[in-house]
C-alpha cells in the first residue's frame, strides 16, 4: 500500500513564463541555494544510472540533507544520522501552453521511494503546476505511518518551493 500525493500551485504568470523558469539552470541554482539547505547538491541532465529521459526534456537532480536533530521522532527512532534525500525532476517541452513531467524522490539506504507525475497548465489568470504520485515505504508494520509522515514533508517542501518560485518570478 502506498500513500498518495496530490499537490497543485497556481502562479500569476502565463505557462510559457513558468515553463521557462522551471527549465532554467539559474532558477534551479537559486532554488537549491535558498530551499535546499547546507550540503545540498545540484546537477543538470538525466541520471546516467536512472530511468531514461526523452530527448529534448529538461532534467535536474538534487540532493538535500536533513540533519539528524531535525528529523521527525518516528524517523529518528529507526534511522540514525543525517538523512540524505535525492530528487530528480524532468519536464517536457511546452506544447500548446502545457507541459508534462515526472519526478522521483529517494532516500539512499532505505526502502523509501516517491514517484509521480507533474503537469504544467494554462489557467484563466496564469498557470498552474500539479504533482501527483505515491510515497512507498516497504517496512512491515511501520511503512504506512512513515509514508504519511514523508508525504507531509514532501507537501511542506513543495509549499516552500512554491513560495520561492513566486518570489523568484517577481524578482526576475
Amino acid at each position: 500500500m502506498a500513500t498518495p500525493i496530490d499537490y497543485s500551485a497556481e502562479f500569476s504568470v502565463d505557462s510559457k513564463r513558468l515553463h521557462d523558469v522551471l527549465t532554467s539552470q539559474a532558477y534551479w541554482t537559486d532554488r537549491i541555494n535558498e530551499v535546499g539547505g547546507e550540503g545540498s547538491t545540484l546537477a543538470f541532465g538525466p541520471d546516467p544510472d536512472g530511468e531514461p529521459v526523452e530527448e529534448g526534456w529538461f532534467s535536474v537532480r538534487s540532493s538535500h540533507i536533513i540533519p539528524a536533530d531535525e528529523l521527525p521522532p518516528m524517523i529518528a527512532k529507526i534511522r540514525s544520522g543525517d538523512l540524505v534525500i535525492e530528487r530528480s525532476e524532468h519536464w517536457s517541452p511546452l506544447k500548446d501552453g502545457n507541459a508534462v513531467g515526472w519526478y522521483t524522490v529517494s532516500v539512499p539506504g532505505t526502502p523509501a521511494r516517491v514517484r509521480g507525475e507533474g503537469k504544467l497548465t494554462s489557467t484563466g489568470g496564469g498557470s498552474a503546476v500539479s504533482y501527483t504520485g505515491e510515497v512507498k515505504v516497504s517496512i512491515p508494520f511501520l511503512g504506512a505511518k512513515i509514508e504519511s509522515n514523508l508525504s507531509g514533508q514532501v507537501v511542506e517542501l513543495l509549499d516552500k518551493e512554491r513560495d520561492f518560485t513566486t518570489a523568484w518570478l517577481a524578482e526576475h
